[in-house]
Formats: structure tokens, C-alpha cells, sequence
């Protein structure tokens, strides 16, 4: 059995009104199997088989500009990873940074 706590956590943490990625996946898609759902990811993060989706670009407006600015828009299963990644290096990553300024 893989350990799904960091993105059980992230799950709880990530909210159901987020812009949704390429494959226009929400948390409310994925509420019924999320369990089964995680484990597979988990699985598929421990043998190195999960890659991400691509990111669903769009632009929006910069104040002030006629310019636009890119966004790229990641999956819902991406926005769990990325934020359990966070959760993970941020305590190790931080300290460092503190040093720097």
C-alpha cells in the first residue's frame, strides 16, 4: 500500500474553484474514487511512471499595458503533486534562502 497522506492533505487543501488544467478534470470529478485515485498516483510517482499533463495555457491582461501575460493552468492531479513537492522541499529549501538576503 503506497502512502497517500501528503496528497490526501493537499486534496483537503486545494479547493474545488481553481481554474482547471488541459484535461478539464475537477475536484468534484474526482471526489467519488478519490482514494483509488491516489494510490494509483502514488504508485505511479514511486516507479517514476506519472508524468505531468500539459499545462492549459491561457493569457490575461497586464494592468496598465496592452501586453497579455501567459499563464500555464496545471491539472488537478498536477496541483497535488506540485503542492505535496512544496510541502516536502519549502522546510529544507527555506532556511537557505533566509541566509541568502
Amino acid at each position: 500500500m503506497a502512502d497517500i497522506e501528503p496528497f490526501q492533505a493537499c486534496d483537503q487543501q486545494l479547493t474545488g474553484q481553481k481554474a482547471v488544467g488541459v484535461e478539464e478534470g475537477t475536484k468534484a470529478m474526482d471526489a467519488g474514487e478519490l482514494e483509488a485515485n491516489l494510490q494509483d498516483l502514488s504508485a505511479r510517482l514511486t516507479r517514476m511512471g506519472s508524468r505531468p499533463q500539459p499545462k492549459r495555457r491561457i493569457s490575461i491582461p497586464k494592468p496598465g499595458r496592452e501586453t497579455e501575460r501567459p499563464l500555464g493552468l496545471s491539472s488537478f492531479e498536477d496541483k497535488s503533486v506540485e503542492r505535496a513537492t512544496r510541502r516536502v522541499l519549502a522546510p529544507l529549501c527555506e532556511p537557505r534562502c533566509e541566509a541568502c538576503r
